[in-house]
Protein backbone atom coordinates (compact mmCIF):
# COMPACT_ATOMS: atom_id res chain seq x y z
CA UNK A 1 0.00 0.00 0.00
CA UNK A 2 0.73 3.73 -0.36
CA UNK A 3 2.48 4.59 2.92
CA UNK A 4 2.89 8.23 2.49
CA UNK A 5 -0.92 8.28 1.39
CA UNK A 6 -1.83 6.82 4.78
CA UNK A 7 0.73 9.57 6.14
CA UNK A 8 -0.80 11.88 5.31
CA UNK A 9 -4.70 11.22 6.32
CA UNK A 10 -3.01 10.82 9.65
CA UNK A 11 -1.71 14.41 9.82
CA UNK A 12 -5.13 15.11 8.45
CA UNK A 13 -7.07 13.32 11.82
CA UNK A 14 -4.74 14.64 14.60
CA UNK A 15 -3.16 18.11 13.51
CA UNK A 16 -4.85 21.08 14.98
CA UNK A 17 -7.95 18.90 15.71
CA UNK A 18 -10.16 17.55 18.67
CA UNK A 19 -9.30 14.54 18.15
CA UNK A 20 -5.36 14.86 18.29
CA UNK A 21 -5.60 16.85 21.09
CA UNK A 22 -8.01 14.00 22.80
CA UNK A 23 -4.85 11.38 21.57
CA UNK A 24 -1.93 14.14 22.89
CA UNK A 25 -1.41 12.77 26.01
CA UNK A 26 -0.65 9.12 24.53
CA UNK A 27 1.21 10.46 21.41
CA UNK A 28 3.72 12.57 23.98
CA UNK A 29 4.38 9.52 26.31
CA UNK A 30 5.04 7.17 23.21
CA UNK A 31 7.66 9.72 21.78
CA UNK A 32 9.46 8.55 25.26
CA UNK A 33 9.57 5.06 24.44
CA UNK A 34 12.74 3.48 22.83
CA UNK A 35 10.64 1.17 19.79
CA UNK A 36 11.90 -2.23 19.28
CA UNK A 37 15.02 -2.64 16.55
CA UNK A 38 11.94 -4.59 14.35
CA UNK A 39 10.20 -1.42 12.52
CA UNK A 40 6.31 -1.68 11.87
CA UNK A 41 6.09 -2.54 8.23
CA UNK A 42 2.69 -0.55 7.53
CA UNK A 43 1.89 1.36 10.65
CA UNK A 44 3.88 3.13 13.35
CA UNK A 45 2.97 2.28 17.07
CA UNK A 46 1.08 6.49 17.17
CA UNK A 47 -1.16 5.54 13.92
CA UNK A 48 -1.62 1.81 15.33
CA UNK A 49 -3.21 3.19 18.73
CA UNK A 50 -5.03 6.07 17.12
CA UNK A 51 -6.75 4.21 14.60
CA UNK A 52 -7.68 1.41 16.98
CA UNK A 53 -9.32 4.08 19.17
CA UNK A 54 -11.18 5.61 15.95
CA UNK A 55 -12.24 2.02 15.48
CA UNK A 56 -14.27 1.51 18.32
CA UNK A 57 -15.94 5.23 17.87
CA UNK A 58 -16.83 3.92 14.05
CA UNK A 59 -18.02 0.55 15.40
CA UNK A 60 -15.53 -1.34 12.58
CA UNK A 61 -15.43 -4.74 13.14
CA UNK A 62 -11.81 -5.10 11.55
CA UNK A 63 -8.73 -2.47 11.33
CA UNK A 64 -7.73 -3.76 7.73
CA UNK A 65 -11.84 -2.49 6.43
CA UNK A 66 -11.34 0.57 8.52
CA UNK A 67 -7.81 1.76 6.97
CA UNK A 68 -9.38 0.79 3.60
CA UNK A 69 -12.15 3.02 4.32
CA UNK A 70 -10.09 5.77 5.60
CA UNK A 71 -8.23 5.79 2.55
CA UNK A 72 -11.17 5.68 0.42
CA UNK A 73 -10.38 2.18 -0.96
CA UNK A 74 -13.10 -0.07 -2.64
CA UNK A 75 -12.99 -3.53 -1.50
CA UNK A 76 -13.19 -4.83 -4.73
CA UNK A 77 -10.80 -2.69 -6.41
CA UNK A 78 -8.16 -3.93 -3.38
CA UNK A 79 -5.74 -6.48 -4.96
CA UNK A 80 -3.79 -6.82 -1.59
CA UNK A 81 -5.18 -5.58 1.49
CA UNK A 82 -3.43 -3.02 2.88
CA UNK A 83 -3.08 -4.90 6.54
CA UNK A 84 -2.46 -8.70 6.53
CA UNK A 85 -4.70 -9.08 9.73
CA UNK A 86 -8.20 -8.54 9.55
CA UNK A 87 -8.66 -7.53 13.45
CA UNK A 88 -7.33 -4.94 15.76
CA UNK A 89 -6.76 -7.52 18.29
CA UNK A 90 -4.71 -10.26 16.43
CA UNK A 91 -2.36 -7.17 15.78
CA UNK A 92 -2.12 -6.59 19.48
CA UNK A 93 -0.92 -9.79 20.32
CA UNK A 94 2.28 -9.04 18.35
CA UNK A 95 5.58 -9.08 20.65
CA UNK A 96 6.87 -5.95 18.86
CA UNK A 97 3.85 -3.51 19.87
CA UNK A 98 3.37 -5.18 23.12
CA UNK A 99 6.71 -4.18 24.01
CA UNK A 100 5.75 -0.71 23.53
CA UNK A 101 2.73 -0.65 25.57
CA UNK A 102 4.32 -2.12 28.26
CA UNK A 103 6.70 0.46 28.51
CA UNK A 104 4.18 3.00 28.01
CA UNK A 105 1.57 2.63 30.22
CA UNK A 106 3.05 3.61 33.89
CA UNK A 107 3.62 7.20 32.17
CA UNK A 108 -0.28 7.13 30.99
CA UNK A 109 -1.52 6.51 34.56
CA UNK A 110 0.79 8.40 35.85
CA UNK A 111 -0.31 11.84 33.67
CA UNK A 112 -4.01 10.67 34.21
CA UNK A 113 -3.21 10.94 38.23
CA UNK A 114 -1.81 14.54 37.65
CA UNK A 115 -4.70 15.79 35.70
CA UNK A 116 -8.15 14.07 37.21
CA UNK A 117 -9.22 15.23 40.53
CA UNK A 118 -9.15 13.02 43.48
CA UNK A 119 -13.25 12.18 43.03
CA UNK A 120 -12.80 10.98 46.84
CA UNK A 121 -10.92 13.76 48.70
CA UNK A 122 -13.80 14.81 50.87
CA UNK A 123 -14.84 11.23 51.83
CA UNK A 124 -14.98 11.20 55.50
CA UNK A 125 -12.20 8.65 57.18
CA UNK A 126 -11.18 7.60 53.69
CA UNK A 127 -7.85 9.54 53.55
CA UNK A 128 -5.73 8.68 50.47
CA UNK A 129 -6.75 4.92 50.33
CA UNK A 130 -6.96 3.67 47.21
CA UNK A 131 -10.10 2.46 46.31
CA UNK A 132 -10.95 0.10 42.97
CA UNK A 133 -14.17 -1.67 41.34
CA UNK A 134 -14.44 -4.41 39.27
CA UNK A 135 -16.59 -5.68 37.07
CA UNK A 136 -16.96 -8.42 34.35
CA UNK A 137 -18.28 -9.08 30.72
CA UNK A 138 -17.41 -10.98 27.70
CA UNK A 139 -15.66 -10.57 24.18
CA UNK A 140 -16.56 -12.33 21.17
CA UNK A 141 -13.60 -15.12 19.59
CA UNK A 142 -11.09 -13.73 17.02
CA UNK A 143 -12.76 -14.79 13.91
CA UNK A 144 -9.36 -16.37 12.86
CA UNK A 145 -9.95 -18.85 15.93
CA UNK A 146 -13.12 -20.30 16.23
CA UNK A 147 -14.36 -21.50 19.72
CA UNK A 148 -14.12 -24.93 21.13
CA UNK A 149 -16.14 -25.06 24.27
CA UNK A 150 -16.08 -28.38 27.02
CA UNK A 151 -18.82 -29.81 25.11
CA UNK A 152 -16.58 -29.81 22.34
CA UNK A 153 -13.28 -31.21 23.28
CA UNK A 154 -12.05 -27.54 24.38
CA UNK A 155 -11.48 -25.14 26.95
CA UNK A 156 -13.42 -21.87 25.66
CA UNK A 157 -15.77 -20.41 27.45
CA UNK A 158 -19.09 -20.51 25.70
CA UNK A 159 -19.72 -16.67 26.29
CA UNK A 160 -16.45 -15.87 24.39
CA UNK A 161 -13.28 -14.19 26.54
CA UNK A 162 -14.29 -13.04 30.03
CA UNK A 163 -12.98 -9.43 30.43
CA UNK A 164 -12.41 -8.03 34.33
CA UNK A 165 -11.80 -4.48 34.52
CA UNK A 166 -10.42 -2.63 37.31
CA UNK A 167 -11.73 0.64 37.90
CA UNK A 168 -10.36 3.40 39.88
CA UNK A 169 -12.57 4.92 41.56
CA UNK A 170 -10.26 8.14 42.82
CA UNK A 171 -9.24 8.68 38.68
CA UNK A 172 -12.40 7.98 37.56
CA UNK A 173 -11.47 5.65 34.77
CA UNK A 174 -10.44 1.88 34.21
CA UNK A 175 -6.83 1.30 34.86
CA UNK A 176 -6.59 -2.40 34.17
CA UNK A 177 -8.10 -5.98 32.60
CA UNK A 178 -7.65 -9.52 32.96
CA UNK A 179 -8.98 -11.58 30.05
CA UNK A 180 -9.32 -15.20 30.37
CA UNK A 181 -10.40 -17.17 27.00
CA UNK A 182 -10.95 -20.64 29.48
CA UNK A 183 -14.35 -21.62 30.36
CA UNK A 184 -14.21 -19.87 34.15
CA UNK A 185 -16.17 -18.19 36.72
CA UNK A 186 -15.36 -14.70 37.74
CA UNK A 187 -13.94 -15.43 41.37
CA UNK A 188 -11.62 -18.04 39.60
CA UNK A 189 -10.03 -15.32 36.93
CA UNK A 190 -10.13 -12.45 39.89
CA UNK A 191 -7.57 -15.26 41.72
CA UNK A 192 -5.50 -15.48 38.62
CA UNK A 193 -5.23 -11.91 38.32
CA UNK A 194 -3.98 -11.69 41.85
CA UNK A 195 -2.03 -13.92 41.24
CA UNK A 196 -0.04 -13.58 37.75
CA UNK A 197 -0.65 -10.23 36.55
CA UNK A 198 2.38 -8.13 36.88
CA UNK A 199 1.70 -5.13 39.23
CA UNK A 200 -1.83 -6.48 40.29
CA UNK A 201 -3.94 -4.18 41.91
CA UNK A 202 -5.19 -6.82 44.39
CA UNK A 203 -1.29 -6.65 45.56
CA UNK A 204 -1.46 -3.10 46.78
CA UNK A 205 -1.57 -2.38 50.13
CA UNK A 206 -4.39 -1.03 51.92
CA UNK A 207 -7.10 -1.18 49.11
CA UNK A 208 -10.60 -0.89 49.21
CA UNK A 209 -12.54 -3.19 46.54
CA UNK A 210 -16.08 -2.22 45.62
CA UNK A 211 -17.22 -5.83 43.63
CA UNK A 212 -19.73 -7.77 42.96
CA UNK A 213 -21.69 -10.33 44.86
CA UNK A 214 -19.75 -12.71 42.33
CA UNK A 215 -16.79 -11.80 43.87
CA UNK A 216 -17.72 -13.30 47.37
CA UNK A 217 -15.05 -15.38 48.99
CA UNK A 218 -14.50 -15.03 52.46
CA UNK A 219 -10.58 -16.91 52.64
CA UNK A 220 -9.81 -15.04 49.98
CA UNK A 221 -10.81 -11.34 51.23
CA UNK A 222 -9.56 -12.55 54.64
CA UNK A 223 -6.01 -13.14 53.55
CA UNK A 224 -5.84 -9.84 51.48
CA UNK A 225 -6.99 -8.07 54.92
CA UNK A 226 -4.15 -9.95 57.02
CA UNK A 227 -1.36 -9.71 55.19
CA UNK A 228 -2.30 -6.19 52.54
CA UNK A 229 -5.07 -4.84 54.95
CA UNK A 230 -7.00 -4.53 52.06
CA UNK A 231 -10.77 -4.57 52.48
CA UNK A 232 -14.31 -5.48 50.66
CA UNK A 233 -17.50 -4.13 50.28
CA UNK A 234 -20.21 -5.44 48.21
CA UNK A 235 -24.10 -6.74 48.51
CA UNK A 236 -25.21 -8.94 51.28
CA UNK A 237 -25.82 -12.56 49.64
CA UNK A 238 -29.10 -14.10 50.96
CA UNK A 239 -27.37 -17.85 50.61
CA UNK A 240 -24.60 -16.31 53.63
CA UNK A 241 -25.04 -18.19 56.72
CA UNK A 242 -24.88 -16.05 59.96
CA UNK A 243 -23.66 -17.57 63.58
CA UNK A 244 -24.40 -14.85 65.21
CA UNK A 245 -24.87 -10.73 65.05
CA UNK A 246 -23.68 -8.10 67.44
CA UNK A 247 -25.56 -4.76 66.78
CA UNK A 248 -23.36 -2.01 66.74
CA UNK A 249 -24.58 1.64 67.62
CA UNK A 250 -25.05 4.09 64.24
CA UNK A 251 -23.10 7.72 65.08
CA UNK A 252 -26.11 10.24 64.38
CA UNK A 253 -24.04 12.26 61.10
CA UNK A 254 -24.57 13.62 58.18
CA UNK A 255 -22.90 11.03 56.24
CA UNK A 256 -24.76 8.02 57.78
CA UNK A 257 -28.26 9.38 56.16
CA UNK A 258 -30.40 6.31 56.01
CA UNK A 259 -28.45 3.82 57.75
CA UNK A 260 -30.62 1.48 59.73
CA UNK A 261 -28.35 -0.96 61.27
CA UNK A 262 -25.07 -1.76 61.42
CA UNK A 263 -24.11 -5.61 62.51
CA UNK A 264 -20.84 -7.02 63.57
CA UNK A 265 -21.31 -10.92 62.21
CA UNK A 266 -19.20 -14.17 62.35
CA UNK A 267 -19.80 -16.26 58.87
CA UNK A 268 -19.74 -19.77 58.96
CA UNK A 269 -17.22 -19.27 55.84
CA UNK A 270 -14.81 -17.24 58.16
CA UNK A 271 -12.61 -16.81 60.91
CA UNK A 272 -12.31 -13.32 61.05
CA UNK A 273 -15.30 -10.42 61.71
CA UNK A 274 -17.51 -9.30 59.05
CA UNK A 275 -20.42 -6.64 59.27
CA UNK A 276 -23.80 -6.28 57.99
CA UNK A 277 -24.97 -2.83 56.69
CA UNK A 278 -28.84 -1.63 56.22
CA UNK A 279 -29.52 1.26 54.07
CA UNK A 280 -32.79 2.33 53.31
CA UNK A 281 -32.58 4.71 50.21
CA UNK A 282 -34.56 8.12 49.76
CA UNK A 283 -36.46 5.79 47.35
CA UNK A 284 -37.53 3.99 50.37
CA UNK A 285 -35.11 0.71 49.01
CA UNK A 286 -33.72 -1.17 51.66
CA UNK A 287 -30.07 -2.61 50.79
CA UNK A 288 -27.77 -4.73 52.58
CA UNK A 289 -24.25 -4.58 52.43
CA UNK A 290 -21.50 -7.47 53.24
CA UNK A 291 -17.91 -5.65 54.08
CA UNK A 292 -15.04 -6.55 56.10
CA UNK A 293 -13.75 -2.95 57.00
CA UNK A 294 -14.76 -2.45 60.40
CA UNK A 295 -13.58 1.08 60.58
CA UNK A 296 -15.21 3.28 58.25
CA UNK A 297 -18.50 4.98 58.92
CA UNK A 298 -21.50 2.35 57.59
CA UNK A 299 -22.77 5.29 55.51
CA UNK A 300 -19.27 5.75 53.78
CA UNK A 301 -19.23 2.39 52.85
CA UNK A 302 -23.09 2.38 51.96
CA UNK A 303 -21.66 5.62 49.77
CA UNK A 304 -19.02 3.78 47.86
CA UNK A 305 -20.82 0.91 47.02
CA UNK A 306 -23.53 2.81 45.80
CA UNK A 307 -21.31 5.37 43.45
CA UNK A 308 -20.64 1.89 41.79
CA UNK A 309 -23.81 3.27 39.62
CA UNK A 310 -20.92 5.95 37.94
CA UNK A 311 -18.93 3.14 37.22
CA UNK A 312 -21.37 0.98 35.13
CA UNK A 313 -21.05 4.43 32.54
CA UNK A 314 -17.37 2.92 32.13
CA UNK A 315 -18.72 -1.03 32.10
CA UNK A 316 -21.22 -0.45 29.86
CA UNK A 317 -18.95 0.90 27.40
CA UNK A 318 -17.31 -2.23 27.56
CA UNK A 319 -20.35 -4.12 27.01
CA UNK A 320 -21.45 -2.62 24.41
CA UNK A 321 -19.41 -0.93 22.69
CA UNK A 322 -15.74 -2.65 22.83
CA UNK A 323 -17.44 -6.46 23.43
CA UNK A 324 -18.45 -6.06 19.52
CA UNK A 325 -15.15 -6.37 18.47
CA UNK A 326 -13.26 -9.58 17.86
CA UNK A 327 -11.33 -11.02 21.16
CA UNK A 328 -7.97 -11.45 21.48
CA UNK A 329 -6.09 -14.54 19.69
CA UNK A 330 -6.71 -18.01 20.69
CA UNK A 331 -3.40 -19.75 20.80
CA UNK A 332 -2.84 -17.91 24.24
CA UNK A 333 -4.58 -19.19 26.44
CA UNK A 334 -4.70 -16.41 29.43
CA UNK A 335 -4.15 -12.47 28.27
CA UNK A 336 -4.34 -9.24 29.89
CA UNK A 337 -5.21 -6.41 27.72
CA UNK A 338 -7.45 -7.26 24.34
CA UNK A 339 -7.52 -3.42 24.17
CA UNK A 340 -5.37 -1.38 26.14
CA UNK A 341 -6.60 1.54 24.40
CA UNK A 342 -9.71 1.29 25.12
CA UNK A 343 -9.95 2.80 28.16
CA UNK A 344 -9.06 6.39 26.45
CA UNK A 345 -12.50 6.99 25.97
CA UNK A 346 -14.48 5.51 28.88
CA UNK A 347 -16.65 7.56 30.63
CA UNK A 348 -17.07 9.49 33.15
CA UNK A 349 -13.75 11.64 32.98
CA UNK A 350 -11.55 12.77 31.19
CA UNK A 351 -9.49 9.96 28.67
CA UNK A 352 -6.29 8.44 29.85
CA UNK A 353 -4.94 5.32 28.07
CA UNK A 354 -3.20 2.21 30.07
CA UNK A 355 -1.20 -0.14 28.52
CA UNK A 356 -0.58 -3.80 29.57
CA UNK A 357 1.28 -4.80 32.60
CA UNK A 358 2.20 -7.89 30.86
CA UNK A 359 1.80 -10.51 27.87
CA UNK A 360 -0.50 -9.93 25.51
CA UNK A 361 -0.13 -13.20 23.57
CA UNK A 362 2.62 -15.61 23.03
CA UNK A 363 2.78 -15.83 19.70
CA UNK A 364 2.60 -13.55 16.23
Amino acid sequence: MDASRLLSVMKTLTTDTVWGELLAPAMRTLETVRIPATRFRVLSMADFLTLGILRHVQRWPALREQVQAVLHLAADDVEKPPLARSTWSDALASPERRAVLETAWPALVAHAQTVLPDRLREIPGLGTRPVYAVDGTYQPESAHYPRRTPREGGTDNPKGHALQTVYDLRLGCPTDVWVETRSAHELPCLRDYDRQAAGARTRAKNGLWVVDRALIDARFWDTKKHKLQCTMITRWKDNLVVNHATAQPVAATPVNHGVVSDERIALRSSSALWRRITVETDAAEVIEFLTNELDLEPGVLAFLYLRRSDTEKCFDTWKNDFARGPGVRRPSRRHQKPDPAGPLHSPPGRPVAPGPHGRLGDRR
